[in-house]
């Protein structure tokens, strides 16, 4: 829930700041016009702010309901660890009742995400790679004024540094809501490791372990946009791999044209 006051907290600042921006840049102008404007510099990024947000919302919703479902997973571990001074208030049946259930709510959530992975893997990759643009073209008109020694509008460079922030914003939100949701499916699969290792594990928990890992294994619970690429936390090292490398051969034919001045990257 935190989260999500954050997300909502930034979008408002982020309206309020595009606003006073946009009112600063174009204040000569007429409101009617001034509105215009505004929202034409603005809507795509307000839009995917928000598309970002529900989607980040509904994986951390998944996220949350592994964490309860890994601390369910604990208890069960050690009330079978402590099995002689607990089986007296636990029988093994409700142990492996809960064990089952736990199981079934694991796999209806693997649906759930796949199903939210399917919706909404397509406005992923066009988020991604619209701030992949907006990256390169954000150090692309830096890089060139700073080459150049040109004078940069505060102005707009103030303006230019919000959606590049946001850009950078966007896609550090969607990576770490996947990878929350990632750690906490390798927190289960510890788990059920660990339960199959204890000493008073029985042959009929064991059985229930081997058919959870087994479903872990045939479930690889992942977030993909349209299944290019995964969303996880190499995914920034890979767009900032790419960033750079654009960056390095598009001032390298800079340099190396003696004909084209610099100025016309």
């Amino acid at each position: 829930m935190i989260y999500i006051c954050i997300g909502l907290t930034l979008i408002i600042l982020l309206l309020i700041s595009s606003f006073l921006l946009t009112g600063m840049i174009y204040f000569r102008i007429s409101c009617h016009y001034f509105f215009e404007i505004f929202f034409v510099h603005n809507a795509p990024l307000i839009v995917n702010t928000f598309v970002i947000l529900q989607i980040c919302t509904l994986i951390l919703f998944i996220k949350q309901r592994l964490v309860w479902l890994n601390e369910e997973l604990s208890d069960l571990a050690l009330i079978n660890e402590n099995w002689p001074q607990t089986q007296n208030q636990v029988s093994q049946s409700k142990v492996l009742y809960i064990f089952e259930k736990i199981r079934l709510k694991h796999l209806k959530l693997y649906e759930i995400s796949n199903n939210i992975n399917k919706i909404y893997s397509l406005q992923i990759l066009l988020i991604i790679f619209k701030n992949f643009i907006t990256l390169i073209s954000e150090f692309l008109y830096y890089g060139k004024n700073v080459i150049n020694n040109k004078h940069i509008d505060t102005k707009n460079m103030i303006l230019s540094q919000i959606q590049l922030i946001t850009a950078i914003s966007q896609i550090v939100a969607l990576v770490f809501a996947c990878s929350q949701v990632s750690i906490q499916v390798e927190k289960t699969a510890s788990l059920i490791h660990n339960i199959n290792s204890q000493d008073h594990c029985n042959e009929d928990l064991k059985m229930q372990v081997n058919f959870f890992s087994l479903q872990l294994l045939h479930e690889n619970l992942q977030f993909t946009a349209c299944k290019i690429f995964v969303v996880n936390e190499n995914l920034l090292l890979t767009i900032a791999g790419a960033v750079a490398t654009y960056l390095v051969i598009v001032i390298q034919f800079q340099f190396g044209n003696s004909k084209q001045p610099i100025t016309n990257i």
